[in-house]
């Protein structure tokens, strides 16, 4: 139930007009985390790690 929850808040964000970016790959969150330090909330659901971020201008290949 705990995981839904999450997933409705990530579902929410991804929603949200709010400039967002989610990241799917897991090995490369920490760098991202490190380098970014405007990230909002990490939400962990499954295998999948999604990494809200407000970027200006920043694309992630």
């Amino acid at each position: 139930l705990q995981l839904f929850k999450r997933q409705r808040q990530c579902q929410r964000a991804l929603a949200e007009p709010s400039p967002s970016t989610c990241l799917f790959s897991a090995p490369t969150w920490p760098i991202v985390f490190l380098v970014h330090k405007q990230i909002s909330f990490i939400c962990i659901q499954n295998i999948y790690i999604y990494i809200f971020a407000h970027l200006e201008g920043v694309s992630f290949f």
